[in-house]
């Protein structure tokens, strides 16, 4: 009896360690920092691929969810999935896969989890946790941690480090590099904002716009300049605190 409550506990211990290794996989992706993106379980390992996909919708056919893609995936008109693509996944109007190394298009809406390469759209672009490489569309973008370059008429992202231009406007997180639009918000800038309307938290950097807001310090050059921390809360044209 013992023997077999010993077997039992050694298969148990065994099939819950396959589990916990299972749901622990991940990848790595070198963004502005470390990042590390939790794979959905039911992901083929990378060794399972094939190099052409088509796709007629999400999950149609059924191997394309979880699949790999080391080449072209492509959807008429749409495709997604939880795996990887290591090439390029074009739609004609929703692309939607996981983890993408390289391109991923389509004419209205691109949707991933991590993504190093090319995000290209006519109308929406969304990243959900890190992305380094260029994302750009004529209305929306929003990415998590990004490296590289945003562009688009607003643009959305996390801890950003690069260039952000957006037509209408820019949001980001922790910023290192140079933000230009219509208004532009940052959480904490170390770099440059240009635009009508400027804000940050903290300012290690420039501002110039016609107004200018931070909370204890920057170097802001525009019509009204506001650093609430400084000695000198409020000023036209020019305004500096360290």
């Amino acid at each position: 009896m013992k023997k077999l409550l010993s077997g039992f506990l050694t298969v148990a211990m065994l099939g819950a360690s396959q589990l916990f290794a299972q749901e622990s996989q991940t990848i790595t992706i070198q963004g502005n920092k470390l990042q590390i993106v939790e794979l959905d379980p039911a992901v083929r390992s990378e060794e399972e691929w094939t190099p052409f996909q088509i796709v007629f919708l999400p999950g149609l056919p059924s191997y394309s969810r979880n699949s790999n893609t080391f080449g072209i995936k492509s959807g008429w008109p749409a495709t997604s999935g939880v795996g990887r693509v290591n090439g390029v996944e074009i739609s004609w109007c929703y692309s939607g896969t996981d983890i993408i190394n390289g391109v991923q298009a389509s004419w209205l809406i691109n949707n991933n989890l991590a993504m190093d390469g090319l995000q290209i759209s006519w109308i929406f672009n969304m990243n959900r946790q890190v992305f380094r490489g260029v994302q750009a569309s004529c209305i929306v973008n929003i990415a998590g941690d990004f490296t590289g370059l945003q562009c688009g008429g607003f643009n959305l992202a996390g801890d950003f480090t690069g260039f952000q231009p957006g037509l209408l406007g820019n949001v980001a997180g922790d910023f290192n590099g140079f933000q230009a639009g219509l208004f532009n918000v940052a959480k904490n800038l170390r770099g440059f904002q240009m635009s009508g309307v400027n804000v940050a938290a903290e300012a290690d950097g420039f501002q110039l716009g016609f107004v200018n807001v931070a909370k204890n310090r920057g170097v802001q050059f525009g019509l009204l300049n506001i650093i609430k921390g400084s000695p000198l809360p409020v000023f036209p044209f020019f305004n500096i605190c360290f």
